[in-house]
């Protein structure tokens, strides 16, 4: 569950393509401020109604409204591969963080298993040179966001590494080495290399 990585400290927190507002509304009814940034306009009524406040769903504009403002939590809510520079969104929204916050990351995790047998049955392609110009999304695995997490100076705190019940058994006779496949969707906790203790 990601919303456990969120630290029991935290009193307003950014979420950053929040959808209908189910997991924000979990978070306001423990008392915190939640300030939402939906990927469009629609969502933005129903996470309005949970008692979310929402942001224009540009992330330039966004970024704009939110100068001077300072967040215990960040989240990114399977965001990043969607955009075109994940980078240079990172940079633009670490600096919105307390001097004690932690940035939080989900994505699909396109080293799963599923994911492989399907290209193995030619059920999926994603063989383009640049996927994102071809498919629109980048196909997101732990080493492409470890070269993320660096070039945007931050440093991994904690990867969520929850594996299903049915591969299990997999993970505990290849004594972890085959987890980053067996994972189904990458979550991580960071912080700026200042904040981080590791």
């Amino acid at each position: 569950e990601v919303l456990a990585f969120v630290p029991p400290e935290a009193k307003r927190i950014l979420s950053i393509g929040c959808g209908w507002g189910a997991s924000e509304a979990t978070l306001v009814a423990r008392g915190i401020g939640v300030v939402g940034l939906p990927l469009d306009c629609g969502v933005a009524v129903t996470a309005r109604q949970r008692g979310i406040s929402t942001l224009p769903p540009d992330f330039k504009m966004a970024r704009r409204q939110l100068e001077g403002s300072r967040f215990d939590c960040i989240l990114f809510w399977d965001t990043l591969h969607r955009l075109p520079d994940p980078v240079a969104v990172l940079r633009d929204y670490v600096p919105l963080l307390e001097p004690s916050g932690t940035l939080i990351l989900t994505m699909p995790n396109f080293d799963h298993v599923s994911v492989l047998l399907k290209r193995l049955r030619s059920q999926l392609c994603l063989s383009a040179k640049d996927p994102y110009k071809t498919y629109g999304l980048h196909l997101t695995r732990y080493p492409k966001v470890k070269r993320w997490l660096r070039q945007a100076r931050l440093q991994t705190w904690t990867w969520d590494a929850t594996v299903a019940p049915r591969f299990k058994q997999i993970d505990r006779i290849s004594f972890g080495v085959l987890r980053r496949f067996l994972v189904k969707n990458i979550a991580v906790s960071a912080r700026p290399p200042s904040l981080s203790t590791n």
